[in-house]
């Protein structure tokens, strides 16, 4: 449920600002990958594990660079749904909340993890330590950030705001969450395919001041 102490117009607005947000979050994942496909087309190499210290150095700049776009992908959506979710009142709000700190917490430690593990000493990057942590800092923070987008999912289809997207995004991310934990084989972007569907549908329904 909505919070009954805003007005409509009040409402109305202030999930407009985070649902722009979510509809749009693809775009700073693009600009990863993007980043990402610039800087390791040069390498020789699929997979940054395979890095050896002489191909990195052929790159510093852009791993440097494509880190940090990364983050912000991630945390530009997680503060779309930090407001969304004080607007909703129960436990599910306030449960998403947790695990929007947890993926903003786990994105940032893969920031730094990744810039450290620049420096690697070993024989391919795969092998360094921070590097391995930072795998697991990513997967962290987007399951923990998945884990929000679903508990949000249903507080907003039980507020009566997003009945039906609401349930195909909890259903369909709940499912793909599962997969990826399963098999680590799922792109991070996904999470911001749930995002965009929320946003859009935040944007086109008309909100009341409680519901």
């Amino acid at each position: 449920m909505l919070l009954e102490s805003t007005t409509a117009t009040d409402t109305t607005a202030a999930i407009r600002r985070p649902a722009w947000k979510l509809a749009l979050s693809p775009l700073a994942f693009v600009a990863w990958l993007v980043a990402v496909v610039a800087t390791m087309s040069g390498t020789g190499v699929s997979d940054s594990a395979d890095l050896t210290p002489d191909q990195m150095d052929g790159i510093r700049v852009g791993w440097a660079l494509m880190w940090p776009v990364y983050a912000i992908a991630v945390l530009l959506g997680l503060s779309a749904l930090y407001p969304l979710n004080r607007l909703l009142r129960g436990r599910l709000a306030t449960a998403s909340q947790v695990f929007v700190a947890v993926a903003a917490v786990a994105i940032l430690a893969n920031l730094v993890l990744s810039e450290v593990a620049a420096g690697f000493g070993e024989a391919r990057l795969g092998d360094n330590a921070a590097y391995e942590a930072s795998l697991v800092a990513s997967y962290a923070s987007i399951w923990a950030a998945t884990v929000a987008t679903i508990l949000t999912a249903v507080a907003l289809r039980t507020s009566g705001l997003l009945r039906r997207a609401g349930l195909v995004v909890a259903i369909l991310a709940g499912a793909l969450l599962v997969l990826d934990v399963a098999t680590r084989g799922l792109p991070p972007f996904m999470v911001a395919l749930f995002w965009v569907v929320l946003g859009v549908g935040l944007l086109r329904r008309r909100v009341p001041s409680s519901v």
